[in-house]
């Protein structure tokens, strides 16, 4: 059967007050990668002996992998689509994500038009 990957990710958004203002602020409560390798193919090195390796042991090593890539995954999701705290290109300009620019300008474009 051909393996499944999935990815979800719970974001909460942040404001003094959601009746009068608009929101301001995002986080990631929570994230969960679920990606899966169908299959791992490993070229011959000459003697065979790491692609005999790695094939005799396809399972433990798919699963550290996929390990490794469902963490990586959340990591730059939460990146891309947030703040990247403290990041800076040097320029005095900040890296906010998508996300966070969004919710800057929508809170900038309606907080003008409250008066509180």
């Amino acid at each position: 059967s051909d393996p499944s990957s999935s990815l979800s990710i719970g974001i909460d958004f942040e404001s003094r007050d959601f009746a009068t203002h608009a929101p301001t602020g995002v986080s990631v409560s929570n994230c969960n990668a679920q990606l899966e390798i169908s299959e791992l193919e490993v070229t011959e090195d000459g003697l065979g002996v790491v692609s005999f390796a790695i094939n005799t042991l396809e399972e433990v090593v798919k699963n550290i992998i996929e390990g490794e890539l469902n963490e990586l995954a959340c990591d730059k999701v939460s990146e891309s689509v947030l703040e990247e705290e403290g990041s800076s290109n040097g320029e005095g300009s900040n890296n906010n994500g998508a996300l966070v620019d969004l919710m800057n300008t929508l809170s900038e474009k309606v907080d003008k038009y409250l008066n509180l």
